[in-house]
């Protein structure tokens, strides 16, 4: 089971022991069939069009092949399967179909929907007497209580699972039900139980060469040293199940353990290595189409960000992070939000507002019988009341604060007596590990040593017969190959440059699109989808509608830069068609196209370019550059900004500038602003995923008008973009 922690010291303190919303997403699909070569299946598929259980079973397969990577493929063929099985009455094809699609949902955060699947494989499960799909959705369903914090009921459930398991042999399951069980001991604080359960649990999957669930187990060993406050460690076993998840292909596992390093790095304040880190994350993660881990990430990412003082943008990630949790109903998610934000507010001296959230997580938390946050929302309100000069609230607070401060130290101080016992353990069974390796390889070695001998005799004589063979053959094909070599050598160095530029504009293409119009098409799809299941009313929607329309808007600007993008990188490079071009006109039309972003931000805009002033450039270009730039300049400016557009002349050159109030950048982001191989994709400050793409744009545009464009900014003082053009012949 991997735990993602929620750690920033200012939003929980250490609170690596909070339990994750889903634990077991590594873990979530049932099925062995993890070599399935995709492209075989779904050869066998389309030569395959019977409705019979044979069918039912490769579109299981396919589902099966697409768990690690992609949760919309799951569910695809797990939905065609289970209407097959249905069909044919096939009780086992069903049960395997409505555990995938379980499974599925919970990967992106959908509850409700994943535990009516899930219960129903269960009773189906129990009904054929399949003890190990039994076992795996028990744990897929004790995962659903521990997120909410019901322990006790997650436990019960992973003890019967274990039982079951380990009554049937299952080595793969009795080490992953025990996993999950030291995660609950962990939690209550159990240590030395805890202990026990995980060196158990890795002496059963390495012996059983479960290579996956052991880089599960050593995720959480890595959780444990984080408990404990040994950040090292909590990297190095983090960086052990990396390499383990990479090797046996597991994207959601890599994706896990990126999410947990990004978090152990902040919590030792290297807050640019994590923010980068957690942006890797969310890339992954939208890929991945894995709404749950793209979740811990931003809402990481958001306290990350309000270590580093940009409050606005830690704000706008927790908001985004919010409405996601609100939709799913997960309470735990909820309330960490609205402590984030709370404390944002506070910081920003907004103390009523903050006190309303904070309250609010504070509730949340005390219900759900948490200490640790329950505690920190404690602290916080303590603050915000004595901001307000309500002394009473301020000292009710601090009271409850400082009784759970008490037994939190002492518990910290438990755990350092247990870290050595672990630490020790944990060194004898690696050791033991080791020796068992040696012993296998011994083992194999001497059982092949025998047969080595005799086949290296026949062949050696095989060798020799094939060598004699290839040589009289190469003699006679030499001459005729080395004509086609001089014939063909022309012909290759004539196409060479030409496929590499190809090849290079098909992976430039393909990552922009899967990068930057994937995530809010599944967002839209997602939206539609709810509404024609029932999920939410037509007039839920509308409340939507606004949000939907402003990503529809950047779709729009997207879509029009990446054909742009495209007919120039086809053509070779941007072609210009220069004109005498009168300047103002063209900032009217596209400030008055980009108003509504603006007013959604209370950001106003003004054009102070004289009527007079003309370029000579292409005005087809001219339109995509300010356009791209004054998008760029509200999108990175705060709430009740202002943006800029001005224009000078002289000594035969015209500046047009571009200047926001917004959240400004490093010395580093302007280097790597205009380099196409650099990841320029950023978040706005209301949360809106940039791309990258418009920049490089505007940069070839201008370029290919004989222009040139620099940017000056700093870090909180807004960003001021200017594009020198030819003036008017």
């Amino acid at each position: 089971m991997i735990r993602p922690q929620i750690v920033n010291k200012n939003i929980l303190g250490v609170l690596a022991a909070v339990r994750a919303t889903v634990a077991l997403i590594i873990m979530l699909f049932a099925y062995a069939a993890n070599a399935t070569n995709v492209d075989s299946l779904r050869q066998e598929l389309s030569r395959h069009n019977a409705a019979d259980t044979t069918r039912t079973n490769l579109l299981l397969a396919m589902g099966d092949a697409y768990r690690r990577a992609n949760t919309d493929s799951v569910l695809l063929y797990a939905t065609q399967a289970l209407s097959l099985s249905v069909e044919q009455h096939f009780d086992r094809g069903q049960m395997k179909s409505l555990h995938l699609l379980g499974n599925a949902y919970v990967a992106r955060s959908n509850m409700d929907t994943g535990a009516h699947f899930l219960y129903k494989a269960l009773k189906i499960a129990e009904q054929l007497g399949d003890a190990q799909t039994e076992t795996r959705v028990l744990m897929a369903v004790g995962n659903m209580h521990y997120g909410k914090g019901e322990l006790d009921s997650a436990l019960s459930l992973y003890k019967k699972s274990y039982a079951i398991s380990k009554r049937a042999g299952d080595s793969k399951n009795t080490g992953a039900t025990l996993m999950n069980i030291a995660c609950i001991y962990s939690d209550n604080r159990k240590y030395t139980d805890a202990i026990d359960c995980y060196l158990q649990s890795m002496k059963i999957l390495e012996a059983g060469n479960h290579l996956e669930d052991l880089a599960n187990c050593y995720s959480n060993v890595a959780s444990f040293y984080l408990l404990m406050g040994d950040y090292k460690k909590s990297l190095d076993y983090n960086r052990k199940s990396e390499e383990l998840y990479e090797k046996t292909g597991n994207i959601r596992g890599s994706l896990g353990t990126v999410c947990n390093q990004g978090i152990v790095l902040a919590e030792i304040s290297q807050f640019a290595q994590a923010e980068a880190l957690l942006l890797l994350g969310i890339h992954r993660a939208d890929s991945a189409a894995d709404m749950y881990w793209r979740n811990v990430c931003i809402v990481n990412l958001a306290g990350v960000y309000f270590n580093m003082g940009r409050c606005d943008s830690a704000i706008a990630l927790y908001r985004t992070s919010l409405s996601h949790a609100e939709q799913t109903n997960n309470s735990f998610d909820i309330a960490i939000c609205r402590l984030g934000i709370g404390q944002c507010l506070l910081r920003k001296n907004q103390t009523a507002a903050a006190i309303t959230e904070l309250l609010t997580a504070y509730k949340i938390f005390t219900e759900i019988g948490l200490n640790d946050p329950t505690y920190k929302a404690a602290e916080e309100l303590s603050k915000a009341y004595e901001a307000q000069h309500n002394i009473e609230k301020a000292l009710a607070f601090k009271k409850i604060y400082c009784d759970f401060k008490d037994s939190i130290t002492i518990a910290k101080n438990d755990r350092k007596i247990q870290q050595v016992l672990f630490d020790y353990e944990l060194k004898k069974q690696e050791h033991k590990i080791k020796e068992l390796q040696a012993e296998k390889l011994i083992a194999k070695a001497a059982a092949n040593q025998h047969l080595l001998l005799i086949y290296s005799f026949g062949i050696g004589i095989l060798l020799l017969i094939a060598i004699v063979f290839l040589l009289f053959r190469s003699r006679r094909m030499q001459l005729k190959a080395n004509e086609q070599v001089v014939k063909k050598n022309v012909e290759i160095e004539k196409h060479v440059t030409e496929l590499e530029s190809l090849n290079q504009y098909k992976n430039k293409t393909f990552s922009i699109i899967s990068h930057d119009l994937k995530g809010p098409v599944n967002a839209l799809a997602s939206a539609v989808n709810m509404v024609n299941n029932g999920m939410i009313s037509y007039d839920d929607l509308k409340t939507f509608m606004p949000e939907m329309g402003q990503k529809l808007n950047s779709m729009s600007l997207l879509l029009n830069n990446l054909l742009l993008w495209a007919k120039g990188s086809m053509e070779g490079n941007a072609v210009a068609m220069p004109v005498d071009t009168l300047l103002s006109p063209i900032v009217n039309q596209n400030i008055d196209l980009l108003r509504d972003s603006a007013n959604n931000k209370s950001i106003s805009l003004a054009n102070e370019a004289p009527d007079n002033i003309t370029a000579f450039c292409d005005p087809s270009h001219l339109d995509i550059i300010v356009r791209n730039l004054i998008a760029n300049a509200i999108k990175f400016s705060n709430a009740n900004g202002s943006v800029t557009v001005a224009a000078t002349n002289a000594n035969g050159k015209v500046s047009l500038t571009v200047t926001d109030t917004g959240v400004g950048m490093t010395k580093e982001q302007l280097n790597n602003l205009f380099i196409p191989a650099q990841n320029n994709s950023t978040f706005g400050t209301a949360g809106e995923k940039g791309t990258g793409i418009g920049l490089l744009l505007c940069f070839e545009y201008v370029k290919a008008n004989k222009g040139t464009i620099v940017a000056k900014s700093e870090p909180g003082k807004g960003t001021t973009v200017t594009v020198t053009l030819p003036e008017k012949q």
